[in-house]
């Protein structure tokens, strides 16, 4: 197995960290999974990326730079940019993802971005809302860990699908 990059080492013992939950240890390891597999290095567009996340980068992504925040509410800011990052074909009119995969047309490139601007931070800024919820659980607890459910999900259908990965 091959080592994490500095960048994903440094999140890790934070993330485990954050909550003992089964689900939020499997998305981890998930993410470490698909880290290794060296992901091309992009960034995501910051459309309607919460505020939070761009006070973390303009904080060195410090695992010690984590923002105050109100749980329902960052949770549907990050759930409307979880649902802008995600390829066209799991969108649904109703605003949910689909989970049903086409047999063809599915497109998993345009979200699979490593480095510390990828889904790196997609998921330390996934991590406030869970350490929010935790703190003073509120209404938005069912989406939070049908978010963390479907994030996990996604790294889980990757790794069914051909090699679409890799440094270029």
């Amino acid at each position: 197995m091959e080592l994490l990059p500095d960048y994903a080492q440094a999140y890790v013992e934070y993330l485990n960290a954050v909550s003992s939950d089964p689900c939020w240890k499997t998305l981890i390891a998930e993410w470490k999974n698909f880290e290794q597999k060296k992901p091309h290095i992009i960034s995501f567009s910051t459309a309607k990326r919460p505020v939070e996340v761009a006070w973390w980068i303009q904080c060195h992504r410090s695992v010690s730079a984590i923002p105050d925040i109100k749980a329902a509410k960052f949770g549907s800011a990050w759930m409307a940019w979880w649902a802008t990052i995600q390829s066209q074909w799991r969108l649904l009119d109703n605003g949910l993802l689909t989970k049903t995969v086409p047999l063809e047309g599915s497109d998993w490139e345009s979200l699979f971005r490593g480095g510390p601007l990828g889904l790196c931070s997609v998921i330390m800024s996934l991590s406030w809302w869970v350490y929010a919820v935790q703190q003073a659980p509120d209404d938005s607890v069912e989406k939070l860990w049908n978010a963390v459910e479907d994030f996990t999900w996604v790294f889980q259908q990757v790794e069914t699908l051909p090699v679409i990965l890799g440094a270029k």
